[in-house]
């Protein structure tokens, strides 16, 4: 699994590349929304396309973040 900091066009591609070869993917972003769709239409359009094959939590906030070894462990609000 990966979680992708931000919602910006670059952190959407990557997460929606990776979901595609059998990755579970989150993003985390701060705001009520990803920032590429400023549009709420274009927001509820990709909401409905991905459904709940990716995870996007709001307002997230990480906590921590550090190296385990062959992963990195985070925590976010």
């Amino acid at each position: 699994s990966v979680a992708i900091v931000g919602g910006g066009a670059v952190g959407l591609e990557l997460g929606l590349a990776l979901h595609r070869l059998g990755v579970s993917v989150r993003y985390l972003v701060r705001g009520a929304g990803l920032r590429v769709f400023s549009d709420p239409a274009l927001q509820a359009a990709f909401a409905t396309a991905v459904g709940s094959r990716v995870t996007v939590d709001h307002e997230a906030v990480i906590s921590s973040a550090s190296d385990a070894g062959d992963h990195v462990s985070m925590t976010w609000q």
